[in-house]
């Protein structure tokens, strides 16, 4: 979750952050809407660790296959860009017709993310 100048701007984890527990999503905006009182998040378990390293080696693996079994893959490189980099890059990419991009920028104004996995349709 992030203010903008338009408004809030929600993430897909901020999504599963409220399905999963309202309170926690209070909380996210509580502390981004008073900084100065902020409620300490917990420390994070060594369970939680593994199981996000677990899931970037699975992304990884998949992204892996994909090039192997030869389909055109567009990989967009999220490191130190713009939001409005992301977006063009993204979007260059489905106009260039690639049959996966991986870490797409999807963003509507209110609402933002990437796509671990993003196919093209017929």
């Amino acid at each position: 979750m992030q203010r903008t100048p338009q408004g809030l701007l929600y993430s897909p984890s901020d999504l599963i952050r409220f399905m999963e527990s309202p309170y926690a999503s209070w909380i996210t905006r509580f502390n981004l809407e008073n900084p100065d009182r902020a409620i300490a998040k917990d420390a994070e378990s060594e369970e939680l660790r593994i199981l996000q390293d677990r899931g970037i080696e699975h992304e990884s693996d998949f992204l892996k296959k994909l090039v192997q079994d030869g389909l055109d893959v567009h990989v967009i490189d999220t490191e130190h860009k713009t939001r409005e980099a992301l977006i063009l890059e993204t979007q260059e990419a489905m106009e260039h017709g690639y049959a996966v991009i991986f870490q797409a920028f999807l963003h509507d104004g209110t609402f933002q993310g990437y796509a671990d996995f993003l196919f093209k349709q017929p």
